[in-house]
């Protein structure tokens, strides 16, 4: 840009600051929507997924039983090359392999619970080293204190919590802890500390075996054990409730777990990292879908203004620009210029926006969570630093994102002032910028459009055309702008306004140049179209999770008992007749 293409800019934002600043403001909300939005995601993702793989350890792949009740413990020694039925192909392929059984118990006395995982010390060591617990030291000067340790990883009582567990249940190293089994206490004592930091792999521990949400697992604390003691005290003899594999070197698991899938019996499934992700991702793509758009729909609204800004600004110069255009300046280059005037508008946005986005994803991350208070990541602590150091590639899209569209709201404006024959605009600006009279056709046929488009079916459980839809019924109203401009100032300008002439030049001036209103609406069209859509998505949103909770969870009140379905426990006839009898009881069922 040379000197007289920066003086003529400087000039135009000296002379209207505010209209410059508020297209730089609606960029920079777009791109910060859309930036902290994925850095929110990328942080709650990070979170869960390192919970898990702290869980999962070095394992490529998980077989996992399908309900509570586990699969047969046999399968394990199939796997292992031992036993009946066996396949070699199968065996050479894994690398190690530790079995592993889960339940969930309730503490007595207290309303935390403990999501116990038998593992066989030896087999996680190669996989799941983190499930190991350390053990208590023995102060004492005997040789076999110094195999007590180790000792106790196979004691059927002994068990090995989080230092957080530890603190949740106002316990310590050696004091025992009381389980409810099947209804019945069975006394267990924590015998050292798991190597694990906070709670974070807690909740996602249970929630990857029963596939349901860490919401459902909020107070649950995780502690580990033998793996025969687990079957023995807990009730689950026979039964294994996953297998952690390290597949073989030079053997790729995706592959591996399709042969893997076609010999294992029913009630046991094989997952890879990467279907822990998509269930994750799964449970929070409605609210991200939406926050995608209403930040796309900003980006939108920022992109109508500077093309509002632009448009009124080339209104105003378009003698000046002209002038360009008779001492030699070419099309080609009065583009540049307004073009260049809006790019420099969408690249302070743009940055302003990503400084803007990471201060909006830091606070709430801080007072909402990862998931915006939704509860799908309840237990985790995101961290927005790690996911910050990952994000230059999302920080350069969004900030193309929003300098495109503010190079995009520039161009029409730009063409316009490069087509003004230079003859007529340095006579009269409205006759160089004059079109023909508006028509409601191209609007018509756009509303339309979108009318069809809001019946249509969703896309892969997205309501693609429902977007589609909204876009349409934007660009069709703003499309109608000029003619609607014309139609309702047509009984104005007709009407002789002789007490007030400011008032009657503003009309006719409106009613002769349509484009101009229309320019005018439009950044107020698309801003307000950006409150409307925020509004119904939300409120969309409300009502089908309200809708759903009403479906799978019509009752008051639930009462549950941990264990394993089929172990034996449950309600009796008693406690049946004595829960029905309470009061407030008005209707009462089991499951």
């Amino acid at each position: 840009m040379n000197l007289p293409f920066l003086w003529l800019t400087l000039g135009e934002w000296r002379a209207q600051p505010l209209r410059s600043l508020l297209a730089v403001a609606a960029i920079a909300i777009g791109v910060a929507l859309g930036f902290a939005v994925h850095l929110i995601n990328a942080a709650a993702f990070d979170a869960f997924a390192s919970g898990v793989n702290r869980v999962r350890g070095a394992a490529d792949l998980v077989i996992s039983a399908t309900a509570d009740t586990g699969f047969d413990e046999d399968l394990y020694a199939r796997l292992m090359g031992a036993g009946p039925g066996h396949d070699e192909t199968i065996h050479a392929s894994i690398a190690a392999a530790s079995p592993v059984v889960e339940t969930q118990v309730a503490v007595a006395g207290t309303r935390e619970s403990l999501h116990i995982v038998g593992i066989d010390a030896l087999r996680a060591a190669r996989v799941t080293p983190s499930l190991i617990g350390r053990p208590a030291r023995v102060d004492s000067d005997e040789p076999r204190a110094a195999n007590a340790g180790a000792a106790r990883w196979f004691d059927p009582d002994a068990i090995f919590v989080s230092s957080a567990t530890l603190a949740a249940l106002g316990k310590k190293v050696g004091d025992a802890v009381s389980v409810l089994v099947d209804g019945k206490p069975v006394a267990l004592r924590i015998a050292g500390l798991l190597p694990l930091d906070g709670t974070d792999a807690e909740s996602p521990a249970g929630a990857r075996r029963t596939g349901a949400s860490p919401l459902v697992q909020a107070r649950t604390h995780l502690a580990t054990m033998d793996i025969a003691g687990a079957q023995w005290r807990l009730g689950r003899l026979g039964k294994l409730s996953r297998i952690d594999i390290k597949v073989a070197e030079g053997v790729e698991a995706t592959n591996f777990a399709k042969r893997l899938a076609a010999v294992l019996p029913i009630g046991a499934q094989v997952a890879t990292p990467a279907d822990d992700r998509a269930r994750t991702d799964d449970l929070s793509r409605a609210y991200r879908v939406n926050l995608d758009m209403l930040a796309l729909m900003a980006l939108f609204t920022g992109a109508f203004l500077v093309y509002s800004t632009q448009s009124l600004s080339v209104a105003r110069r378009l003698a000046q620009l002209a002038l360009l255009r008779v001492v030699g300046v070419t099309r080609r280059g009065l583009i540049a210029q307004v073009v260049g005037e809006g790019a420099v508008l969408g690249a302070v946005g743009g940055f302003l926006g990503l400084l803007l986005g990471h201060a909006l994803a830091a606070i709430a991350l801080t007072y909402y969570g990862g998931d915006l208070g939704g509860g799908y990541f309840r237990g985790t602590r995101p961290s927005l630093a790690e996911s910050f150091t990952a994000a230059p590639g999302a920080a350069a899209i969004f900030f193309a994102l929003g300098f495109a569209s503010a190079i995009a709201g520039s161009f029409v404006p730009a063409r316009a002032a490069a087509r003004a024959a230079p003859a007529v605009a340095l006579k009269s600006s409205d006759e160089a910028l004059a079109k023909n009279p508006p028509s409601a056709r191209i609007a018509a046929l756009l509303l339309m459009a979108g009318i069809i488009a809001a019946f249509m079916p969703p896309l892969a459980g997205l309501p693609i055309f429902g977007y589609i839809s909204m876009a349409l019924l934007l660009f069709g109203g703003i499309a109608a702008m000029p003619w609607l401009a014309r139609v309702l100032l047509g009984g104005l300008a007709r009407r002789d306004f002789a007490r007030s002439v400011a008032i009657d030049l503003a009309i006719r001036r409106l009613w002769g140049a349509p484009s101009q209103a229309a320019v005018a609406l439009c950044g107020i069209v698309a801003a307000a179209s950006l409150m409307v859509a925020m509004t119904v998505m939300i409120a969309s949103f409300r009502h089908s999770v309200d809708a759903w909770l009403l479906q799978v969870l019509p009752a008051d009140l639930y009462l549950r008992i941990n264990g394993p379905a089929d172990s034996g426990g449950g309600f009796g006839s008693d406690d049946v007749s004595r829960l029905a009898k309470v009061a407030g009881v008005a209707h009462i069922a089991f499951l």
